[in-house]
């Protein structure tokens, strides 16, 4: 009787550790749903994607390069210009980059022209080298239509129209994941020079 005492002991020792183990694995189970349903949608966009990843940079050493065309708001960025241009140069080798020039008076646009960027001149009406919110809002949601239909450029162009002091921290492989997602937009955090 003594015996059986023992062996009923071990069989609910053993029950509890398998208990206790199940308890465990439930807790990291709902510990990684619960990391995973909180981070960011593009960082969740990446999980599980290792492999598709690896097929676009592979496309990109092959220099099947993405159409970027870059449209940076100008009046007077002597100081940052050169810094904005080369950032997104080596991010897009092959972009094209537009200065929208709002007739700066310092060496901004000679800087612009050393680095191979075109220059559009635009001036606000009513005031030189001030830009009001709508003539703002008009430049970087209007101009760069303008400009790329009337080029004939192809339709799968990725456009980024920004200020000088925006740096966007993506690159070809960003946008050929996009692409390849069938993407039209893409968010990204920026950060200020």
């Amino acid at each position: 009787m003594f015996k059986g005492v023992k062996i009923k002991k071990k069989k609910e020792k053993e029950k509890m550790t398998q208990f206790l183990f199940m308890i465990i694995i439930c807790v990291i189970t709902f510990i990684l749903f619960a990391v995973y349903v909180s981070s960011s949608s593009s960082d969740r966009r990446r999980w599980g994607e290792i492999k598709e990843i690896k097929e676009i940079k592979k496309r990109r050493k092959k220099k099947e390069n993405v159409n970027v065309y870059i449209y940076l708001l100008c009046f007077n960025e002597e100081y940052l210009i050169e810094k904005t241009i080369l950032h997104y140069k080596k991010r897009f080798p092959g972009a094209v980059i537009t200065i929208m020039d709002n007739y700066s008076t310092d060496r901004s646009v000679s800087i612009a022209k050393e680095y191979g960027c075109t220059i559009h001149y635009w001036e606000n009406p009513r005031e030189k080298g001030k830009i009001s919110e709508h003539m703002y809002r008009h430049l970087k949601n209007n101009i760069w239509k303008e400009r790329l239909f009337n080029r004939d450029e192809e339709e799968n162009s990725w456009i980024i129209a920004c200020d000088m002091d925006e740096w966007l921290e993506i690159d070809e492989t960003d946008l050929l994941f996009e692409e390849k997602n069938g993407h039209q937009f893409i968010q990204s955090k920026s950060r200020l020079s």
